[in-house]
């Protein structure tokens, strides 16, 4: 089964609050969660596993997940490949957020990453991005600057 997802997350202050979102497209469905100490990297990531983790609920195989963040776009694309030969390092250190991304490389044969420009009148990333804001007023009972 074929599925689309659109994912954002983010962080007040960054690191503090933080919250993630996504929505499948079709059938369609919307989730969104959130963490007390965080970081936004780590919200952006962890919408695209839950995502993930939805779409082998629903029996799916093939899964599209776009997302506004360069940071994981590029990390499912092309950096995880070089941190796996690495041993999950970079300069001497760990690759930051490691754990979630090795959670995410489980999934490169199944799920493709794409990034798409946030805040560009996209449907669905739009609602994603009020989605992450309205968890955040919620849980948190303050709004995101950004």
């Amino acid at each position: 089964m074929k599925l689309v997802y659109y994912t954002d997350g983010g962080c007040e202050p960054n690191p503090g609050q933080g919250t993630w979102a996504f929505v499948c497209t079709e059938p369609y469905h919307e989730k969104s969660g959130y963490e007390v100490h965080t970081t936004n990297n780590r919200m952006e990531i962890m919408a695209v596993l839950q995502a993930i983790q939805h779409a082998q609920e629903m029996g799916g195989s093939n899964i599209t997940i776009y997302t506004d963040s360069t940071y994981v776009a590029n990390g499912f694309t092309s950096w995880m490949h070089k941190w796996v030969l690495k041993g999950w390092m970079i300069k001497g250190e760990p690759v930051k957020n490691s754990g979630l991304w090795r959670q995410l490389f489980q999934y490169r044969k199944i799920a493709k990453v794409q990034w798409v420009k946030g805040h560009n009148d996209n449907e669905f990333n739009e609602v994603c991005d009020a989605l992450v804001r309205t968890e955040f007023m919620r849980t948190f009972g303050g709004k995101m600057k950004y």
